[in-house]
């Protein structure tokens, strides 16, 4: 036990380094001091978030709560029933992230504000749901991509063995985790950014949070598996960079379209097109974020390049535009 407990905390301060440095990175783009302890309160936010959605799992496998686990119904027979079904559980498991986003807030004096943006928010997500579940619905009917493939995910004991089950896994596990990003960068900055530019350094810092205490899950797996070997370094080595990008582009991606047109509607932004531009975005960041884990699982390893470089060059044009 005690030795369980020295090797997450060496494991945690080794995983920080990398991300205060890219922290410290954006947060000297604009010279705000405030960024720079937005940096440390976005910590304090993300563990109280993260944690329950991290061990969600376990409670998923219990009979009495089956009925949430889509990464279950994602591998199981198809028709218009299940498409109901899958929705449903879908929704349901978006409305208890987004629970957990906001419970940690709702002692505050901010909360009732945070409500309302949280209500006019959950309609685009919803709405979501029914896309991912149609699109899952009408793949799985095709046929195709049904080979075994070598290296497939696993969530628990369910493995997606197949072309067709791993980019069905990795959509979800996209949306789940760029949905709970965005409420909770919500709950946390949302009263105090006025400008595009913070807004979109913020969401960074959200997504850093995101990314360490995802590869502090990584590396003690793999240490406690195979101890200190040539996959731990890598392991470390590629996820404080490759991985981090990714999670900081689709932010950056969802974050830049929905503070214009949020700041530009002065904070109503609840319309037609506001609603076109914002579903538009979160498509695009969760659709990018999916196509590099499915590619590192194929061995695309050429993908890390490409995305390295459009990362560069989108945010830097965001930060430099104003």
């Amino acid at each position: 036990m005690i030795e369980t407990i020295f090797s997450i905390i060496w494991i945690s301060i080794v995983s920080l380094i990398p991300i205060v440095i890219w922290g410290y990175i954006f947060s000297y783009i604009d010279w705000v001091e405030l960024s720079r302890k937005r940096f440390i309160v976005g910590l304090i936010w993300w563990i109280i978030s993260v944690v329950p959605i991290i061990t969600m799992w376990k409670y998923l496998e219990n009979s009495n709560f089956n009925f949430l686990n889509i990464f279950e119904k994602v591998t199981e027979a198809w028709n218009f029933l299940w498409l109901l079904n899958f929705n449903i559980s879908l929704i349901l498991f978006l409305f208890i992230i987004v629970w957990f986003a906001f419970i940690a807030i709702s002692w505050t004096t901010r909360s009732k504000i945070i409500l309302k943006i949280y209500l006019k928010n959950i309609w685009i997500f919803s709405l979501f749901t029914i896309f991912i579940a149609l699109f899952i619905f009408i793949f799985s009917l095709l046929w195709i991509w049904t080979s075994e493939i070598l290296n497939w995910p696993t969530f628990g004991e369910i493995s997606f063995n197949t072309l067709k089950l791993v980019i069905f896994y990795y959509i979800l596990i996209a949306f789940i985790e760029e949905t709970s990003k965005h409420f909770n960068f919500l709950q946390s900055s949302v009263i105090q950014i006025k400008t595009v530019q913070n807004w979109v350094l913020y969401a960074i810092f959200v997504a850093l949070w995101f990314a360490l205490i995802e590869n502090i899950l990584y590396l003690n797996q793999i240490y406690t598996s195979w101890g200190l070997n040539k996959e731990f370094f890598s392991t470390y080595f590629y996820r404080s960079i490759f991985s981090l990008m990714v999670h900081v582009l689709s932010s950056a991606l969802v974050w830049y379209y929905f503070s214009k047109s949020y700041l530009q509607n002065n904070c109503k932004y609840f319309s037609i097109s506001s609603l076109k531009t914002i579903f538009f975005w979160l498509f695009l960041a969760i659709l990018f974020h999916a196509i590099f884990d499915i590619s590192l699982t194929l061995w695309f390893s050429f993908m890390i390049i490409i995305y390295f470089i459009g990362w560069y060059l989108y945010i830097s044009s965001i930060f430099y535009k104003e």
